[in-house]
């Protein structure tokens, strides 16, 4: 449940912030969508921002096997 309340505490901040270190940019194929990801224990939390709105979710990967494509 406190992870919870942690991460409720972090939208205000999250929603004004570029992806900087830890979190990972994430390419969006849409427009103005800024992406982030960052490693935690069992899987990535999600962000992602457009305009003054602001999404964080878990996304269960147990082995951290998301891999991101750098080349393009």
């Amino acid at each position: 449940m406190k992870k919870v309340f942690l991460a409720l505490a972090l939208l205000p901040v999250l929603c004004f912030a570029k992806c900087v270190t830890p979190w990972e940019d994430v390419k969006s194929s849409v427009k103005d969508i800024l992406v982030c990801r960052l490693e935690v224990p069992n899987g990535w939390l999600l962000q992602t921002s457009y305009w003054y709105t602001s999404t964080v979710i878990f996304v269960p990967d147990e082995k951290h096997e998301w891999v991101l494509d750098t080349n393009s």
